[in-house]
């Protein structure tokens, strides 16, 4: 439902804003991120962060010159080590996740080299393992969730730029052992813009 509200709200502002606009710039790209995930389970990881990292491909589409849209495919790659006591044996479990995020993020325009850009993230869990110290079998505390997904563009030329991201989810993301939990990440991207079109529209 939040989904469907959200991609529909986007949907109603880039068209009031493309009907105002002459001109829509197309780019597409890659992007390369390092992830930072506060995972909220029951148990205190160790790290107290989870690490990860990954990258992939963009398409964007900037209408006039302030507002823009910008879909992506990203693949993730992401660890984190957890302490676990039974009242009888205390073990560390070492975790790692791979997931395909697909964010869809609106974007305003401060100028040319500044954008604030809100959306919606899909993650969708592709796979997962855990080792207890003894064995090391699938995960199967790994899931689907969908987040809310808020942060910045800060152009660094014409073809790199920086993308800092804030990812709440709506969902639950994980179940370590009983209780499932919502996981926020910091998301910092590496961009390069591969082919830029720009076309006169609207007149």
């Amino acid at each position: 439902m939040v989904k469907k509200l959200l991609v529909s709200a986007c949907f109603v502002v880039f068209c009031l804003f493309g009907s105002q606009a002459q001109t829509v710039k197309a780019t597409v790209g890659i992007k390369g991120m390092g992830i930072a995930t506060m995972p909220n389970t029951e148990l205190e990881p160790t790290t107290k962060v989870q690490f990860g990292g990954g990258g992939g491909a963009f398409a964007g589409m900037l209408v006039g010159k302030t507002l823009g849209i910008q879909a992506e495919a990203l693949y993730s790659y992401q660890m984190a080590s957890f302490d676990y006591d039974n009242g009888y044996r205390s073990s560390t479990y070492k975790t790692t996740k791979q997931y395909v995020h697909i964010p869809v993020c609106l974007q305003l325009w401060c100028g040319r080299n500044f954008a604030f850009e809100f959306g919606y993230e899909q993650a969708i869990a592709m796979s997962g393992r855990i080792d207890d110290g003894d064995t090391v079998r699938p995960d199967a505390g790994i899931l689907d969730y969908g987040s809310l997904v808020g942060g910045m563009v800060i152009n660094m030329g014409k073809v790199v730029f920086l993308n800092i991201r804030y990812v709440h989810a709506l969902q639950n993301s994980y179940v370590m052992m009983v209780d499932p939990s919502k996981a926020q990440s910091l998301q910092v991207s590496l961009g390069f813009r591969f082919y830029t079109s720009r076309k006169s529209v609207f007149k």
